[in-house]
């Protein structure tokens, strides 16, 4: 299901639906933007039907400005069970590139309060 509104924001959710033989997986995103910034949250709940303990959620959010059509920095945050670390929300920054149709984003995370984290993309649009 996704619903859009004047052209730039969009909403997206989905019902849960299976995921292996005992999980299934709902989502959450949404993309707002206005001028040269742009938020975009994701959550993610994955329920494990066998044993409700395991059940975990999972949040990814930006907000950007792009000075310039090929550039965009901003603020990052992540809640991820993936792997341990003492925080519970990991916070950073991001920065971005793109020329024609691809685009690259490198985010740090923890700078300041752990060792950092560092995760990097790489996307063609086509």
């Amino acid at each position: 299901m996704e619903w859009r509104c004047r052209g730039k924001e969009s909403a997206q959710a989905t019902s849960p639906r299976p995921a292996g033989d005992k999980h299934a997986v709902a989502t959450v995103t949404a993309r707002e933007a206005y001028e040269r910034w742009k938020a975009e949250p994701a959550g993610e709940y994955v329920f494990d039907v066998v044993d409700s303990a395991n059940n975990s959620f999972y949040n990814w959010a930006q907000l950007g400005y792009s000075p310039l059509d090929w550039l965009t920095v901003g603020l990052a945050s992540q809640r991820t069970r993936v792997y341990q670390t003492g925080l519970d929300v990991q916070r950073g920054f991001f920065v971005g590139f793109a020329y024609r149709s691809l685009s690259l984003n490198v985010y740090v995370f923890n700078p300041g309060w752990e060792t950092p984290t560092v995760v990097s993309s790489v996307a063609i649009s086509f």
